[in-house]
């Protein structure tokens, strides 16, 4: 079958606990390579959804594990869901299958078709639209829903402006990102000057008038 009629196995994927049931059906070797874990998992994934994948590589770094996936354009919308929701789904049931009964973890990025790098750019222009929005109306800017990963970036890019601060308030679904503008600096007003009279403090030419001669004694008027 293909993919269309497995729309509904799909949308399975946003249950958490079905991780653990393919985890069981696809019997994985913990003592197996992470790479090659991650191969045969995201190869018998894409299969049971009747999608045909055309190129499967990964990249492996530290903790931190990249799956780069091609598939026909016609069936990439329904695998990356709206605003990747599904996506995040395959990625987090990846996670759960090549990590079981290890002790460190590794982090599975899913990246189908580019998406993530188109994403990561619309992300990195909605902050900025945001921010120049929030610049010039002087008011808080609330993101749209994000994931965590989502709202790392838009903090990132944002971190280097000094006109904007960048926050997230809310739990869970309901956590939004705020995008702030930083109040302005008052500008101080220059020291008064000292108008008053030269004097010995202010003027470094400044001297001190000759004191009037003495006037002759009275006896040597008469």
């Amino acid at each position: 079958e293909g993919l269309k009629e497995n729309g509904e196995i799909v949308r399975l994927f946003n249950w958490t606990r079905l991780g653990l049931l393919v985890c069981k059906f696809l019997r994985y070797n913990c003592a197996m390579s992470l790479k090659t874990d991650l191969k045969q998992a995201a190869a018998k994934i894409f299969n049971l959804l009747g999608v045909k994948v055309t190129d499967l590589e990964i990249d492996a770094a530290g903790d931190e594990a990249t799956v780069n996936i091609k598939v026909p354009e016609e069936d990439s919308g329904l695998l990356i869901g709206y605003h990747g929701d599904t996506l995040t789904s395959i990625q987090y049931l990846l996670g759960q299958i090549v990590n079981q009964g290890k002790e460190n973890w590794t982090r599975v990025v899913v990246n189908l078709n580019d998406y993530r790098q188109s994403r990561d750019l619309q992300l990195k222009q909605m902050a900025q639209n945001a921010a120049d929005r929030a610049v010039g109306t002087g008011d808080e800017i609330e993101m749209p829903f994000l994931t965590p990963a989502e709202r790392r970036i838009v903090h990132l890019e944002l971190s280097s402006r000094p006109d904007i601060t960048t926050y997230s308030e809310g739990e869970d679904r309901y956590r939004r990102l705020i995008v702030a503008p930083k109040p302005k600096t008052p500008i101080s007003p220059p020291a008064a000057t000292d108008s008053a009279a030269p004097s010995a403090n202010n003027d470094p030419t400044f001297r001190l008038p000759k004191s009037p001669p003495t006037p002759p004694a009275t006896s040597e008027l008469i």
